[in-house]
């Protein structure tokens, strides 16, 4: 064999010289710090989902407790709305004038207490139903699910793989109502759109 061959016979080989080194490493998918992200964004969105349920059963209890005492309020309301209900209930032994006067006072100071106790109706229904304790737990649950999203999302990566599970992720929690992720994800992986 001739120098020249030699030479060209050592061109065909360099480019496997090259590859197989790389390929013989870990493939990026593999990469400790990656699986990580991903395990930590599973545990937080498996936590939110839980979480989620509960909230919506608590959501639930909420509405229920406003409404009965919404409808307790009104059931008060609408009994206490004749004035003339206050003035008879006055004393027999004032005069007219003053159980006149004494008695819209009264129907007055009513009516300013219904608008109190109405203004504390959420507040009492939100204690009622626990729905202040769920809440917490699902704001912090979902932060925390925000937060495993976004160190998946910005976790350095060239390799299309993770670029197409990080495009998945983005599709799955967010969506692609602009459509364009999905072609994006197609180019990438190679995968027909639906």
């Amino acid at each position: 064999m001739t120098d020249r061959r030699a030479f060209l016979a050592g061109l065909t080989l360099a480019p496997a010289a090259i590859v197989v080194p790389a390929m013989a490493a870990a493939p990026a998918t593999q990469d400790p710090a990656w699986l990580a992200l991903l395990a930590a964004e599973r545990s937080a969105s498996a936590h939110f989902t839980a979480v989620a349920a509960e909230h919506d059963d608590a959501h639930d209890l909420l509405v229920s407790t406003r409404n009965t005492l919404t409808d307790a309020w009104n059931k008060e309301r609408s009994e206490a709305s004749n004035p003339g209900k206050f003035i008879d209930a006055r004393p027999s032994s004032e005069s007219q004038d003053e159980r006149c006067a004494a008695g819209i006072r009264d129907f007055n100071a009513n009516n300013a207490r219904l608008r109190v106790e109405k203004a504390k109706i959420e507040e009492r229904a939100r204690q009622a139903s626990g729905f202040a304790d769920v809440d917490r737990l699902y704001e912090a649950a979902s932060s925390r699910h925000r937060s495993a999203i976004a160190a998946v999302i910005a976790h350095p990566a060239r390799d299309p793989d993770i670029i197409a599970a990080k495009l998945r992720l983005l599709i799955k929690e967010f969506g692609d109502e602009t459509g364009d992720i999905a072609p994006l994800l197609s180019s990438i992986t190679g995968e027909a759109r639906a």
